[in-house]
């Protein structure tokens, strides 16, 4: 009787132990050897633990509950993209209150603290209490081949318009740049001979000056930063070419994946992908470029979600050690960016001011493209439009295309008379005049003052400066005389714009940047 006894008791406790194993590993998933001391502990009631016995223990449950920890997040929260973000990040450890784990790259560790960092600081208290604190990391080594595919990141119902999305990306960054921008055919002259040596560096890969990796190209409207660009990306996959078929020769260029995207085409792609929820497959196409080129920056401004997205693929590049080259019509300390670190990033760019062409270089483009027209003009003629067209490259070649087509259509020939009078109508036409009071509104745009306080009694530094540049604007842009500029600055008398001239051709002499701001609002007057 006493044996059947202990031998129903012993197999109870067998199967209270067989029980308290699987109800422990399907909770903690845990392995079954870890499970061995405390399922006896269960099952035979044993004495009780001893202080060090106790401390393994719980070194064993933290340890087991930590590496779980990322998967129990996953398990308790339902928001797809947040499971995306966490699908393949790694647990580190748990040190001192502080729970420590890696995602694949700082595209992830961004979207993770800025959208769901309270979400898992949530989760995570509700698991341990004990964690106080979350450190995120990138660990680029992580195994990327268990990540989602494209197709897993939409619904069934836009996986056609995901798909196409990737291929208008594959089309819009890494096709071929226009043939016909060249380094070869870009006319250069003292104006923007820095622009180009540098961009020619940075595509032969032959940057010594790289403390910095981004590059900002800025100036006026038509002055032939988009031609740099371009010129960039055909230099470089050329040379991709060329060290395809060279591999082996020593000195060979590396291959350089070179993406080209306009600031319009670049928010077009991250609306689709917003919209078609394959923001990832942007973010992974553009983290592949080794070398990014982005053109008319400006266009961002003001747009606060494709900024933010801007900055995550700046911010991520240029940590992965990538080059960008951006080119704006706006210098970048007057960009209106909403991001601090971004415009932080760029004010301690590379900046590279291509400025207006003087009478000399505009007469060398006319003759270079003069060379290929099939109607060849004079000497005389190239000098009256070099001599008269003084707003950009793209209207100085418009200009003998123009001039190309009147003779064309009209059937005359192409007498010096006759072209002369086409191009003195041709000019009057598109010549734009300018006002103090246009002159006042582009100052004002620029600075961001307003019309009253230009004609107030206030002087702040901006007022100050925006007061003598009108000045001195209205003076060689107009013929107007001193009283009249001064009455319209807010009735002053023309011994205090005299004053503005002096003081802001002393200025000049001292401060590059300000030359800068006055060639810009020049060139937005005209």
């Amino acid at each position: 009787m006493i044996i059947k006894t202990t031998l129903i008791t012993a197999y109870k406790r067998l199967f209270l132990c067989v029980i308290a194993k699987y109800i422990l590993m399907s909770i903690l998933k845990l392995a079954p050897n870890q499970l061995i001391f405390i399922t006896m502990q269960l099952a035979y009631n044993l004495p009780s633990l001893s202080s060090d016995q106790l401390e393994q223990f719980k070194d064993i449950k933290s340890s087991i509950a930590s590496e779980n920890i990322l998967d129990k997040i996953i398990e308790s929260h339902q928001d797809t993209q947040l499971n995306n973000l966490l699908k393949n990040a790694k647990f580190i450890e748990i040190k001192n209150n502080v729970l420590i784990f890696a995602v694949k790259d700082s595209f992830t560790r961004e979207a993770l603290i800025r959208n769901y960092f309270l979400v898992i600081k949530g989760k995570v208290a509700d698991i341990d209490d004990s964690i106080k604190m979350i450190s995120i990391t990138v660990d680029s080594d992580i195994d990327n081949n268990s990540s989602l595919s494209s197709d897993s990141l939409v619904d069934s119902n836009s996986v056609s318009s995901g798909s196409d999305l990737k291929r208008n990306l594959e089309n819009d960054i890494f096709s071929k740049a226009n043939p016909k921008f060249t380094f070869d055919n870009y006319v250069t002259g003292e104006s923007n001979i820095v622009a180009y040596k540098i961009t020619k560096d940075i595509a032969l890969q032959n940057i010594d000056y790289n403390h910095n990796n981004v590059f900002y190209i800025h100036s006026h409207v038509g002055m032939g930063k988009t031609h740099l660009l371009q010129s960039i990306a055909n230099e470089v996959n050329n040379c991709n070419e060329n060290a395809e078929n060279e591999k082996d020769t020593p000195g060979s260029l590396r291959k350089c994946k070179v993406g080209y995207l306009s600031a319009e085409r670049f928010m077009h792609n991250f609306v689709s992908a917003v919209k078609n929820n394959t923001l990832f497959n942007l973010r992974d196409k553009l983290n592949e470029i080794d070398l990014f080129l982005i053109d008319d920056l400006q266009f961002i401004c003001g747009k606060e979600s494709t900024q933010r997205e801007f900055a995550l693929i700046l911010n991520s590049l240029i940590e992965s050690g990538k080059k960008i080259v951006i080119a704006s019509s706006v210098p970048c300390h007057m960009l209106e960016l909403n991001d601090e670190r971004t415009k932080s990033m760029l004010r301690s760019s590379n900046t590279i001011y291509i400025e207006p062409c003087d009478y000399e270089l505009r007469l060398k483009i006319l003759s270079n493209y003069n060379k290929s027209n099939d109607i060849r003009f004079e000497e005389n003629i190239l000098k009256m439009i070099a001599d008269k067209v003084t707003t950009s490259v793209r209207e100085l070649e418009a200009g003998l295309n123009n001039l190309k087509t009147y003779l064309s259509i009209s059937g005359k020939k192409a007498t010096s008379d006759n072209m002369c009078k086409y191009i003195q109508s041709y000019i009057k036409s598109n010549v734009k005049k300018v006002t103090i009071p246009s002159i006042i509104n582009a100052v004002a745009k620029y600075y961001k003052i307003s019309l009253t306080d230009i004609a107030s009694k206030k002087r702040t530094q901006k007022l100050v400066i925006g007061r003598q540049i009108i000045a001195y604007l209205a003076k060689e842009m107009t013929t107007e005389s001193l009283k009249i500029i001064g009455e319209k600055i807010g009735d002053r008398d023309h011994s205090t714009i005299l004053y503005y001239l002096k003081k802001l051709d002393i200025c000049i002499k001292k401060n590059e940047q300000l030359v800068n701001d006055i060639d810009s609002i020049k060139g937005s007057i005209i």
